[in-house]
């Protein structure tokens, strides 16, 4: 039994699939490779610049939390605990930010069914936008 209906789970697997008012649209963003991780490398550095190896420092006594178990917090984690010097950890942030990033393409991959795949450049964006309050 549901708590809040009174009803078994068992009768909401057969109920028949809500008509909606609207088209769902699923979209992919993407970057040629080199693009992307030269934007990823561009960024890491960027954050490191705006204070994010101060903001690990702040969060280390946290570091068994899994919201800090990321990319970013856990390198910098072990270049405190002396794992490695700050330059390893940097570039380990951008290796391991790719590497995630291409787990995310090929997850959507996999997903393709129904998926529109967009260049990620404001042209194209700006573009498939229009496009959608044409229709």
């Amino acid at each position: 039994m549901c708590i809040g209906t009174g009803k078994p789970y068992s009768s909401f697997l057969a109920q028949q699939t809500a008509q909606r008012p609207f088209r769902i649209r699923k979209v992919v963003l993407y970057l040629p490779t080199e693009l992307l991780y030269d934007r990823i490398n561009r960024r890491v550095d960027a954050m490191i610049a705006d204070g994010l190896e101060a903001e690990a420092r702040q969060l280390y006594p946290y570091r068994h939390l899994t919201t800090l178990q990321t990319v970013g917090y856990q390198e910098l984690v072990e270049h405190f605990e002396r794992k490695h010097n700050r330059a390893t950890a940097v570039e380990l942030i951008k290796r391991n930010t790719r590497r995630y990033a291409k787990r995310q393409l090929t997850w959507f991959r996999h997903q393709s069914e129904g998926w529109e795949w967009i260049h990620a450049d404001e042209s194209n964006i700006a573009h498939f936008i229009e496009q959608l309050s044409t229709h």
